[in-house]
C-alpha cells in the first residue's frame, strides 16, 4: 500500500510539472482555471465570518471583540469581491507553479504550509497580498518581472509572515487605537496620527522582511546571492519587461520612412529613486529594506544554496506565460503603449507569435479609433514626458503620429498581420474597422496614396524639372512643380505607406470596394421633402420610445454577474454586508421571474450561485467580465473591443450577442437632524411638518441596466431609475419587468 501511495504521489508531481510545460505560446489567449473551484470561492461570504467569528478569544476584551468583529466582516466581504471578481485564477500553470514552491519553501513547515492558498491576480502591476485567512494572491505582473525561483519564494516568505503574525488585524487594531485617541495616542493631532499610522504599517513591513528570510527562507535551500535583485524588481517596478532599444523601422516598410523629427536624440535615463521619505509612505525606503537584508545574510554561507530547486524551465515559461497574460490585461486597461512595447520585447524571442502580432494590431487600431475621436492620448498612454528608459522612443512616436495619419499606420500592420492569418475572424474584422477609420472617417481615397516608390518618383520630378523648357513654362506649371516636390518631403511620409500593399490584389480589391461603399453612401442625397419626412419620422421614433420604452425585439440576453449594495449613509463603515449578500441573491431570482413574465430568455453567470464543479462557468465569467471591463474602460468611445473573439465563444454558448450589466443599490440616508430642531425651535408652528421627516427614516434606491451588442460595443439600452423610497419589492419588480419587456418587445 505505501508503495502504491508513493507512486501516485510522484504521478501527481508529474501530471502536475507536464500541466505547467503544457501551454502553447503560439496559440496563447488567455490564462484561465481548471479542476474544482476551491471553497474559498464557493462558501458565502456570511459564512465565513461566522467561521471566523468562532475563532475570536472570549479572554479579550468587549471592545477589542468588537473591533475583531468588525475587521473579520469588512475583511471576509471584501476579500470575496475580488475572488469573485473573475480576476483571481486557481490551478492555473501559474498559481500550479506558485504552490509547488511554496511546497519546497515551507518543506520544513508542513503544518503552516497547509494553512495557505496562494492564487493568482490577473494584474501586470508588480505587487503581492496576503490575508489573515491564509489566502495569498500574486500578481502575473510579478512573476513577469522576476529573475528566479528564488526570488519568488523570497516574496512568498515575505507575505506568509503577514499571515502568520496577523498584521493585517494587527493593523486594523492599532489604527482603530490610533484614530480613536487610545493607548497613548490622546495628544496626537490628525496629521500625526497618519504618520503614526504610517510607522506602524512600515514597522510590519520589516518585520515581514525581517522574519520571512530568518525564519522561512534560511530554512530552504534557496540562494542569498539573488536576495538583493528582489529590490531590483520592486526598485524599477514600473519599467517593462526589458529595457531593450526601441527598433526605429519596426512600423516601417521598405517604402514609408517616419521624418527624423519623430524620434528621440536622446531619452529620459532611469532614475528607480530607492530612497525616499519613508514618514510619507506605508513601506519602508528600498534602500533601508536592502541594507537590512544585506546585514542580515553577510555572515551566512551560501553553500549548496541554489537560485532553481524546480526545473529552471518551469521558471521560464511560467514567466513567460505571466508576460503574455500582463500583455492581454494591458490591453484590456487601454494602457497600449506598454502593451506593444512589451510585445516588441517578446517578439524578440517569440518571433512571428500570433497573440503578440494581434496585441500589437489592435493597440495601433485602438490608438486611431481614439485619435479620430479626437480623444485625449492621456487617457491610453502615459506622457512620453514621464517615460523612463528605452521604451520612451516610442511613446514619443505614437505621440507625433498625426490623426489623419494614424489609421494608415495601423492598417498597415494590421494587413500584414491578416497576411499571416488570413482564416482568423477577428483579424479580418480588425482589418475591415481599419479600413473604415482611413476611408470612412480620416476621408482618404486612393489617390492619397503613391503607387511607386518615393525613389521612383523623385528622378520622375527631377527629370521633369530638368527639360529644356522648363524656364519658359508659366506660373502655372511651376505651382504643379511645387506640389510635386511636396510629395518628396519628410512629413509626408504617408503618402508611401501603401506601396507594397497596392501590388497585392486582395488589398486593393477591398479598398476599392470600401471607397465605392463609401462614395455611394455619400451620393445618396435626400431632397427637402425626404429630409422633411426623415426627420420626422425619427422623432416618432423619439417619441414612441419615450412613451412606450424601447422595442428591441431581442431573445436571449446573458447577464453578468448582477450586483447588489445596501449602504446606511447614518454609519461611519456604511456597507450593509449582510443585507448585500442577501439582496444579491434575491435579486438573482427575481430577474429571472421577471424576464420569465416578459417571456425574455435569459442567462445569468453569478459566481455566488456556482458549485465546486462549476469551473468552466467560472472561467466563462472570467472572459466576460473582462470584456465588461474593457467597454467600461472605454466610456463614450466606440470601437471593436478587444475581447470580442475570446467573449464569443462563451456568447455562442448561450445563441446570443447581448450582454447586460445589472444592479441595484439601496441607500438609507443621513438626516440633517440639526438643522431640523433649529428649524422646529425658530418656528415652532413647522413642528407637526418636520417632526415626522425627522422621525421617518429616508431612502433612495437606485436600479441600473446596460446592454451592449458584443459585436460592436455599442450600448443599445441604457438605464438608470431611482426612488426615494425603500427597496421594496413591488417597484423593483416593476423596474424589471419594464427592462425586459423592452429588450424582449417588437414594435409592430
Amino acid at each position: 500500500m505505501t508503495k502504491k501511495l508513493i507512486f501516485i504521489s510522484l504521478l501527481m508531481l508529474w501530471l502536475l510539472n507536464c500541466i505547467a510545460q503544457d501551454v502553447d505560446l503560439n496559440n496563447f489567449k488567455y490564462l484561465q482555471s481548471s479542476g474544482n473551484i476551491p471553497e474559498d470561492f464557493t462558501s458565502l461570504f456570511s459564512k465565513k465570518f461566522e467561521q471566523d467569528k468562532g475563532m475570536i478569544s472570549k479572554e479579550d476584551k468587549r471592545s477589542v471583540r468588537k473591533s475583531k468583529e468588525k475587521f473579520l466582516m469588512e475583511s471576509n466581504f471584501y476579500i470575496d469581491q475580488i475572488l469573485l471578481s473573475g480576476r483571481i485564477l486557481f490551478n492555473d500553470p501559474v498559481s500550479q507553479y506558485i504552490n509547488r514552491v511554496a511546497d519546497t519553501l515551507l518543506q520544513a513547515n508542513p503544518s503552516l504550509r497547509k494553512e495557505l492558498r496562494f492564487y493568482v491576480a490577473k494584474s501586470p502591476s508588480v505587487n503581492a497580498f496576503s490575508t489573515d485567512k491564509g489566502i495569498i494572491m500574486v500578481n502575473l505582473g510579478l512573476i513577469a518581472q522576476l529573475e528566479n525561483e528564488a526570488q519568488l519564494a523570497y516574496v512568498l516568505a515575505h507575505e506568509i509572515i503577514h499571515y502568520v503574525k496577523k498584521h493585517n488585524m494587527n493593523l486594523f487594531l492599532e489604527k482603530n487605537n490610533i484614530f480613536k485617541g487610545q493607548d497613548g495616542y490622546k495628544k496626537l493631532s490628525l496629521s500625526e496620527r497618519y504618520f503614526a499610522t504610517n510607522f506602524r504599517n512600515r514597522e510590519m513591513e520589516s518585520e515581514a522582511d525581517k522574519l520571512g528570510l530568518e525564519d522561512i527562507y534560511l530554512q530552504s535551500n534557496y540562494s542569498l546571492k539573488v536576495l538583493d535583485g528582489v529590490f531590483d524588481v520592486l526598485q524599477y517596478s514600473y519599467l517593462p519587461f526589458d529595457d531593450a532599444v526601441f527598433d526605429t523601422t519596426f512600423f516601417e516598410s521598405a517604402f514609408m520612412h517616419f521624418p527624423q523629427s519623430y524620434f528621440l536624440k536622446t531619452i529620459n535615463a532611469i532614475k528607480g529613486e530607492e530612497d525616499y521619505d519613508e514618514t510619507k509612505s506605508i513601506h519602508p525606503s528600498i534602500k533601508s529594506r536592502r541594507e537590512i537584508m544585506r546585514l542580515s545574510v553577510s555572515e551566512k554561507p551560501n553553500v549548496n544554496r541554489k537560485d532553481f530547486i524546480l526545473p529552471k524551465e518551469d521558471f521560464t515559461k511560467v514567466r513567460a506565460l505571466a508576460r503574455f497574460e500582463s500583455i492581454h490585461q494591458y490591453v484590456i486597461l487601454r494602457d497600449y503603449g506598454n502593451a506593444i512595447y512589451n510585445s516588441f520585447i517578446m517578439l524578440k524571442e517569440y518571433p512571428g507569435n500570433k497573440f503578440l502580432e494581434t496585441a500589437i494590431a489592435y493597440s495601433l487600431y485602438a490608438i486611431s479609433e481614439y485619435k479620430i475621436d479626437g480623444q485625449s492620448m492621456d487617457k491610453i498612454y502615459t506622457s512620453y514626458k514621464k517615460i523612463e528608459g528605452q521604451s520612451q522612443q516610442l511613446f514619443f512616436l505614437l505621440h507625433s503620429i498625426k490623426k489623419d495619419d494614424m489609421p494608415a499606420i495601423a492598417l498597415h500592420y494590421v494587413w500584414k498581420v491578416h497576411q499571416q492569418y488570413p482564416q482568423d475572424e477577428f483579424i479580418t474584422l480588425l482589418c475591415d474597422k481599419s479600413f473604415d477609420n482611413l476611408i470612412n472617417k480620416s476621408k482618404k481615397t486612393l489617390s492619397d496614396f503613391s503607387r511607386k516608390p518615393k525613389e521612383e518618383v523623385k528622378i520622375e520630378i527631377e527629370n521633369s524639372i530638368n527639360t529644356p523648357d522648363t524656364v519658359a513654362k508659366g506660373k502655372y506649371d511651376k505651382i504643379k512643380k511645387s506640389k510635386a516636390n511636396q510629395e518628396l518631403k519628410d512629413d509626408n511620409y504617408i503618402k508611401y505607406a501603401f506601396v507594397d500593399l497596392l501590388k497585392d490584389a486582395a488589398f486593393l480589391e477591398l479598398f476599392t470596394r470600401k471607397i465605392d461603399k463609401f462614395n455611394e453612401k455619400e451620393k445618396i442625397q435626400l431632397s427637402d421633402k425626404e429630409s422633411r419626412l426623415a426627420y420626422k419620422k425619427e422623432k416618432r421614433e423619439e417619441r414612441k420610445i419615450k412613451k412606450y420604452g424601447a422595442a428591441l425585439g431581442i431573445d436571449t440576453v446573458l447577464l453578468i454577474d448582477p450586483f447588489y449594495f445596501v449602504i446606511d449613509q447614518r454609519k461611519k463603515e456604511n456597507m450593509s454586508f449582510f443585507d448585500s449578500e442577501n439582496k444579491r441573491l434575491d435579486f438573482t431570482t427575481k430577474l429571472n421571474k421577471n424576464a420569465l413574465r416578459a417571456g425574455l430568455n435569459i442567462e445569468i453567470l453569478n459566481p455566488k450561485t456556482l458549485k465546486a464543479d462549476d469551473v468552466q462557468q467560472f472561467n466563462d465569467l472570467g472572459r466576460m467580465n473582462d470584456w465588461i471591463e474593457e467597454r467600461f474602460n472605454h466610456e463614450d468611445v466606440e470601437l471593436l473591443p478587444y475581447e470580442t473573439s475570446n467573449s464569443k465563444k462563451v456568447l455562442e454558448k448561450f445563441n446570443t450577442k447581448h450582454i447586460a450589466w445589472t444592479g441595484v443599490v439601496s441607500m438609507r440616508k443621513k438626516k440633517p437632524m440639526a438643522l431640523y430642531i433649529i428649524a422646529s425651535v425658530i418656528m415652532p408652528l413647522y413642528l407637526p411638518y418636520t417632526l415626522p421627516m425627522m422621525i421617518a427614516p429616508s431612502y433612495d434606491t437606485y436600479f441600473y441596466y446596460i446592454l451592449f451588442n458584443s459585436e460592436t460595443g455599442k450600448s443599445e439600452l441604457q438605464l438608470s431609475l431611482q426612488a426615494n423610497t425603500k427597496d421594496r419589492s413591488d417597484f423593483l419588480n416593476s423596474w424589471m419587468y419594464y427592462t425586459m419587456f423592452q429588450i424582449k418587445n417588437s414594435r409592430k
